[in-house]
């Protein structure tokens, strides 16, 4: 009779961080993100990346929040503009989990652009970082987590969305599913913990994300619990509770944001949506911005 060998306990292996090892990942990223953004870098505390338009919003809305903090998060959504409008943060995005990292530095220094640029550059360092993760949890090599965090830290789609803080701020994904495929791979409830923190933070990122990350989610986790049978049940009520869990700490968010589209009618026309969607063809463009790619490709 063949004995039966687990290899729960060496996909643990791999798939474990020492902290040594995630903070040299952590300062491969930040020089990586400084030398590649160095012109951020030279006017870090007094002019900001890209243009005035969403950076200047979303500098103030930072400072809002870190504002609000100090308060008990009262008269959160009342932001100072729209006035008479109420819950008038809700027109945009609140931010929160950026603030929650950043609200440190405003209280610090009182410099709200030298937070945002923080923030910009913190974005390179957590996508590179959350994809090393993710990639050498799946293939146990340090080597494919370094390109394939350089890869997904420095893509060009990057340079088309400079100005929008909250669509660069992507790196939770990597991290949720890391934590994800750490648990269908040893069953640690911890790693659970970890996925449904990354999803919620990478909600209160980017609003959008919430929506287009969790297709992703219920797919990973559909193929993964069709080749667990055995495990399947437990998994199905780990997963249900974790469900339950990210459901409660988005609700607040949610309804804030419902009331005011329901206050204000605010509904996407059909033109509208075709317009700011994305076609084939799309996939072939590449930013002005870029210095390699931006001449050389031509629109299509």
């Amino acid at each position: 009779m063949k004995q039966r060998v687990s290899i729960a306990p060496h996909l643990t292996r791999i798939a474990a961080m020492p902290v040594g090892e995630l903070a040299i990942v952590v300062g491969i990223f930040s020089v990586l993100a400084t030398a590649s953004m160095h012109w951020v870098v030279r006017n870090i505390t007094a002019a900001l990346p890209s243009d005035l338009g969403d950076p200047l919003l979303n500098t103030w809305i930072l400072a809002w929040d870190a504002d609000r903090f100090r308060h008990g998060l009262d008269g959160f959504w009342d932001a100072p503009m729209f006035f008479p409008y109420p819950s008038a943060l809700a027109y945009s995005e609140h931010l929160l989990g950026v603030a929650i990292f950043t609200a440190p530095l405003q209280w610090l220094t009182g410099n709200p652009i030298l937070v945002y640029n923080v923030a910009y550059l913190g974005s390179f360092v957590l996508a590179g970082t959350g994809m090393y993760l993710l990639t050498k949890s799946i293939t146990g090599s340090r080597l494919a987590g370094v390109v394939g965090g350089m890869a997904f830290a420095f893509l060009p789609y990057r340079a088309d969305q400079a100005p929008h803080l909250q669509v660069l701020l992507y790196g939770w994904m990597p991290i949720s599913l890391w934590g994800l495929h750490r648990y269908f791979e040893s069953g640690q409830r911890k790693m659970l913990v970890v996925f449904a923190f990354a999803f919620v933070l990478q909600g209160f990122s980017n609003g959008y994300f919430f929506y287009f990350f969790t297709a992703v989610v219920v797919i990973v986790a559909s193929v993964e619990l069709i080749y667990r049978v055995r495990q399947r049940p437990m998994m199905l009520v780990d997963l249900t509770c974790t469900a339950l869990l990210m459901g409660a700490m988005v609700a607040p968010i949610a309804i804030a944001y419902m009331d005011v589209r329901a206050d204000m009618s605010l509904v996407r026309s059909r033109s509208e949506m075709v317009m700011f969607s994305a076609n084939a063809t799309s996939y072939l463009h590449a930013s002005q911005d870029l210095a390699l790619w931006g001449e050389n490709i031509e629109t299509l």
